[in-house]
């Protein structure tokens, strides 16, 4: 099932082509074929005798259709999972046949119930009384909110536990807060996440130290990814899950582990500039 990398034939519609094999010297990467045609992808032996990983899979289909070879390795991971996603909606549309379904799960890597977050983020409508009922709840409740919302304390989705109580102050707390401080709270919510994110990665542009760049960056990023996710699975925009939004859910472990993230991140902002770089040798060496 191994082959090596091969040469760019040409281009058909703004997609490259790959024909003609290169010796695995040149940089191997599990070649496919002596010889391929994108039309003959699914009768290759390595792709239809179960000898290669569906990662590998993956892999390949995106340094295929790859326009340029000079592409980072993120190309790979934003087709890879293009391709999961194209693959969870052939098997879970409606009208497949359970022995088509299992066919494309058995390359798909994911467990059965990360299909089923697919599924309900691919189709949300089709079970709204089991797995798709909290999804449609936290729409209803982000849309009930209108322009101001229906006061702090007053949001219905939430007392009257349409929001299952157990998500409500935690994975879908903004769906409570949209609810009950309408789209202008929910602005100023997500402005007041932008002040905190965007002179993170000011600090971390700033930094002259390498390592608290990294870490100025590094931290940043884990804030904006909980937040972004956190928010867009309120609305249906990625498959739900359970991440927190920050210094609004509750748990406390959670809130020191942001608390002292952003501490370094303040640390980074103090210690890591240039002025500051060159001024403590200074001090010690007066001491």
């Amino acid at each position: 099932g191994d082959c090596v990398k091969s040469v760019r034939k040409g281009m058909i519609g703004g997609m490259t082509i790959y024909e003609k094999p290169v010796p695995a010297a040149e940089g191997a990467e599990r070649a496919m074929m002596d010889g391929i045609k994108i039309k003959g992808v699914a009768n290759l032996p390595c792709w239809t005798d179960g000898s290669m990983r569906m990662r590998d899979r993956m892999n390949f289909l995106a340094r295929t259709c790859a326009p340029d070879e000079g592409w980072p390795e993120a190309s790979d991971a934003a087709v890879s999972a293009a391709l999961v996603l194209g693959a969870v909606h052939e098997a879970e549309k409606p009208g497949v046949a359970p022995e088509r379904r299992e066919a494309i799960l058995r390359f798909v890597p994911l467990r059965e119930h990360q299909v089923r977050r697919v599924k309900v983020f691919l189709f949300p409508d089709e079970d709204i009384h089991d797995s798709g009922y909290t999804l449609r709840q936290a729409k209803i409740s982000i849309g009930s909110g209108g322009l101001s919302g229906k006061g702090i304390g007053k949001g219905e989705s939430n007392h009257l536990k349409y929001l299952p109580q157990a998500i409500s102050m935690n994975d879908f707390i903004f769906c409570v807060w949209a609810e009950e401080t309408g789209f202008i709270g929910s602005a100023a919510l997500i402005a007041l996440f932008a002040l905190v994110i965007l002179p993170g990665v000011f600090v971390a542009y700033r930094a002259e130290d390498g390592t608290g760049r990294l870490l100025a960056l590094g931290l940043t990023t884990l804030f904006f990814a909980h937040v972004f996710i956190n928010i867009a699975m309120s609305l249906g925009l990625v498959p739900i899950t359970g991440l927190p939004l920050p210094f609004i859910s509750s748990g406390r472990t959670f809130l020191v582990t942001m608390m002292a993230s952003l501490g370094m991140v303040q640390s980074v902002s103090i210690y890591g500039g240039s002025s500051a770089v060159q001024e403590y040798p200074q001090n010690n060496e007066r001491t």
